[in-house]
């Protein structure tokens, strides 16, 4: 089963509330990133920033190097590559990793995220 790009997904995978999650992989992907407006070679999104911390060049414990890897302006936290972007009713945003999403998804606990 594939799981879709954007979903609903709960804070704690323990209880709510239910929040848009979507999957990052690079930046630009997000979707409030602003990719439009953007210079692609010094590219700053507004949800998703570029990485840096240190050790650029070393891996992560998802395997991927830093330099991969964005960084949330608004939660000041770090974003794996296929981790999911959690947009909290209060305007931060979190993560949650894929292998997470993937389970509540499947569960039946997750729930396909629909435009409106």
């Amino acid at each position: 089963m594939d799981i879709p790009n954007i979903v609903r997904v709960p804070i704690d995978v323990r209880k709510g509330p239910w929040v848009p999650a979507t999957r990052w992989r690079r930046n630009g992907d997000h979707p409030l990133d602003g990719v439009a407006r953007c210079d692609p070679a010094n590219f700053e999104g507004s949800v998703v920033a570029r990485w840096r911390g240190v050790g650029a060049g070393a891996p992560c414990r998802c395997g991927a190097p830093f330099s991969d890897h964005g960084w949330i302006v608004k939660g000041d936290v770090m974003v794996c590559p296929g981790s999911y972007v959690l947009n909290h009713p209060d305007g931060t945003y979190s993560t949650m990793s894929e292998a997470t999403v993937a389970a509540l998804y499947r569960s039946g606990d997750g729930k396909k995220e629909r435009r409106q």
